[in-house]
């Protein structure tokens, strides 16, 4: 095993700029060049790559489990204090971890359906997700694609199926525009859960590995038995960990 960083953590320590979170707020999005140390996408990627495996998740155009393994490279990434920091930049003020997830998409695998983050699990207030590139993402492996400003209006879309047959969400109308994301490997985009977001067909004989990781600002409430509650004090995922 390499070493991450100095302190172990595999994320680097970015100084966000005022410019940097007026731009998030106002675009949604926010792309961090070298986010994660570069020693460590390579085993990052192994591991992701080693619980899909593992887990066996059924679906080409997104291939995600939330488990991870005992003291592993992924845990140490979901439990980084660096990470914790940035977010709460972001969000503008302490955060707290939701639900970390693999980002895989198989090789051939379909795109994924527009759609936002809050049509999963509602939030009333601030949710961030950070995307972690494992690898150089292209549209020609199946992209991030945001809609920016999307999430201006502070509302969550009623959701319809994919219609893909499977329990997987999507919006009801198609954006007239979308960009798509280009990450090198270790660079990550963190964006806001109101964003409309999808992705592309993976058209190479490849995965394309990614890695998402969740939080919330600490003030934000959920749908908790039938009322709104903190959801730092109900949380909705407890981190599941498995041996090898």
């Amino acid at each position: 095993m390499q070493p991450m960083s100095k302190d172990g953590d595999p994320v680097t320590v970015l100084a966000i700029t005022n410019d940097e979170v007026e731009f998030y707020s106002e675009e949604g999005y926010l792309v961090l060049p070298g986010l994660l140390a570069p020693k460590s996408v390579q085993d990052l990627r192994s591991e992701t790559l080693e619980l899909i495996e593992t887990e066996r998740p059924p679906h080409a155009k997104l291939q995600q489990t939330s488990r991870i393994f005992t003291e592993g490279f992924i845990d140490k990434l979901v439990l980084s204090e660096n990470l914790r920091v940035l977010t709460s930049r972001l969000v503008g003020g302490e955060s707290t971890l939701h639900n970390p997830f693999t980002a895989v998409k198989a090789a051939g695998g379909g795109r994924f359906h527009f759609h936002q983050d809050n049509q999963y699990t509602a939030f009333e207030g601030p949710g961030i997700n950070v995307w972690f590139a494992l690898q150089d993402i292209t549209p020609e492996n199946g992209a991030l694609q945001i809609v920016p400003r999307s999430h201006q209006k502070g509302i969550t879309y009623d959701p319809v199926p994919s219609g893909d047959g499977d329990e997987y969400l999507k919006v009801d109308w198609e954006p007239e525009y979308f960009l798509p994301v280009r990450l090198h490997a270790g660079d990550a985009v963190a964006f806001d859960r109101l964003l409309v977001h999808g992705s592309g067909e993976n058209r190479t004989s490849e995965p394309r590995v990614g890695y998402g990781v969740q939080f919330f600002r600490n003030d934000t409430k959920a749908i908790v038995d039938g009322k709104w509650k903190l959801l730092k004090e109900h949380p909705k995922f407890q981190l599941q960990r498995i041996s090898r």
